[in-house]
C-alpha cells in the first residue's frame, strides 16, 4: 500500500505520454506532390545509371582478366616514371666530404686540431665519420672510409713559414 501512490503516477505518466504520441501523429498521408514524383523518376533514372555502371565494371574486370592472363596475342598498357636526365655539366660530387682544418695547436706532446669546427686530438672521432690519425704542425692526417687524406694548413697561417715573417 505504501508504493500504491508511486504505480499511480507512474501510470498517469504513461498515459498521458500515449496521449500525446497519439494526437501528435497524422491522421493520413499528405498527398504526392510534383517534387516527389520528379524525385521518384529521378530515383529510377539513378538505378539505371548504377546497373549500367556495373555491368561495365564486370566488362572491365573480364578485360583485365585476358590482359593478365599471359597470352601473347594481346597488349598490356605499362606506365613507367622516366629516369631524370643527368646533366654532364653537373659538378662531379668529390669523393672525400670536405673537411677545413682552421687551427693546430702542439706543445710539449699536446697535439690539438680544429677540424671543422670540432677541436679533435690523435684518435679522436669526427662528425660525417673518420678520425684523427696524426696531426703535426702544417698538417692534419684523416681516416675515413674512403681512404687517408692528408690536410695541410694554407702557409699564409702557420708562423715563420712566409718569407719577411719573424
Amino acid at each position: 500500500m505504501k508504493y500504491l501512490g508511486l504505480i499511480a503516477a507512474g501510470l498517469l505518466l504513461i498515459v498521458l505520454l500515449a496521449t500525446w504520441k497519439l494526437a501528435d501523429t497524422p491522421r493520413s498521408l499528405p498527398p504526392v506532390s510534383a517534387d516527389r514524383a520528379g524525385l521518384q523518376s529521378q530515383l529510377r533514372e539513378a538505378d539505371v545509371e548504377v546497373q549500367r555502371t556495373r555491368a561495365l565494371k564486370y566488362q572491365l574486370d573480364a578485360l583485365a582478366l585476358g590482359v593478365y592472363s599471359g597470352t601473347e596475342s594481346e597488349t598490356a598498357l605499362a606506365f613507367v616514371r622516366p629516369r631524370p636526365a643527368i646533366d654532364p655539366d653537373a659538378p662531379v660530387e668529390p669523393r672525400f666530404p670536405e673537411r677545413e682544418v682552421s687551427m693546430i695547436y702542439i706543445a710539449h706532446g699536446f697535439e690539438r686540431a680544429m677540424i671543422d669546427g670540432v677541436y679533435a686530438g690523435e684518435g679522436d672521432r669526427l662528425p660525417h665519420g673518420g678520425w684523427v690519425k696524426s696531426i703535426s704542425p702544417d698538417r692534419v692526417v684523416i681516416v675515413e672510409r674512403e681512404g687517408t687524406r692528408t690536410i695541410a694548413l694554407d702557409p699564409r697561417v702557420i708562423p715563420g713559414a712566409q718569407e719577411g715573417r719573424p
